[in-house]
């Protein structure tokens, strides 16, 4: 399969260098993303100052803000071809038989950072020990450094996904049995972890095995990412519990 660069007018549209243009295979996407997290961000704003006793606490507010502006940037970062490196791949790591392709290393720093914050979300709201919080976001966070090792290293991407894969059932079992008796909180966090389930899918389709193009790997990301920032942290801050 023809890898695609991540660079050039083709992918970004004629203004690569900056953020003026919208064309493009994968400047389309990253550009629809940005966009929607600085919306859901600045609405998770607007409703944390206009939120007085209401409820859902300003905290559940804070901290899903804290995940989509973190995103926006990340997104915002990549639209610019900012965050992206290519890789060699690991059938052909030499030239010149071998091959490279983009990867969105940004993307993996959004998710560190990201991905733990929606869990002290879910920790809030499920009323959880701090060391129970604690362990889900410690657990979630090696998965995520296991995922970016295996990407940027292709060689040993398959220990690193079995790596990512025990931590990933780790902390989604402390999750399952947080709050058995929260029915809001079961909903949001079955929600979520069922969007999240589709990460390592992900991670085979595109980062292990290439089986599709950069363009079609950036449109499922970002439609991934939205659905579980935006849509579960709606769902999340606009439940029946207060804490």
């Amino acid at each position: 399969m023809a890898e695609i660069r991540a660079s050039g007018t083709e992918l970004y549209g004629s203004g690569v260098s900056g953020f003026g243009t919208f064309g493009g295979p994968i400047g389309i996407p990253l550009s629809i993303g940005t966009l929607c997290m600085f919306l859901t961000t600045a609405y998770f704003y607007f409703m944390s100052l206009k939120n007085t006793g209401g409820k859902v606490s300003n905290k559940y507010y804070y901290v899903s803000m804290s995940v989509t502006g973190i995103a926006t940037l990340a997104y915002l970062c990549m639209r610019g071809n900012i965050g992206i490196v290519q890789v060699e791949c690991a059938s052909h790591p030499t030239p010149p038989g071998g091959c490279t392709y983009p990867l969105f290393w940004m993307r993996y720093v959004d998710w560190f950072f990201t991905t733990p914050f929606f869990l002290l979300d879910l920790g809030l709201l499920a009323g959880a020990d701090s060391f129970d919080t604690f362990y889900v976001m410690l657990q979630n966070a090696l998965c995520i450094t296991a995922g970016a090792v295996g990407a940027l290293k292709p060689a040993v991407n398959v220990p690193m996904f079995i790596i990512g894969m025990v931590t990933f059932v780790a902390f989604i079992h402390k999750l399952w049995g947080l709050a058995p008796e929260n029915s809001h909180y079961n909903k949001v966090m079955r929600l979520t972890m069922g969007i999240w389930c589709a990460y390592p899918i992900m991670f085979v389709l595109f980062e292990m095995t290439r089986a599709s193009g950069t363009d079609v790997e950036v449109w499922s990301y970002m439609i991934l990412d939205v659905a579980a920032k935006c849509g579960c942290g709606f769902l999340l801050c606009h439940g029946h519990y207060s804490a």
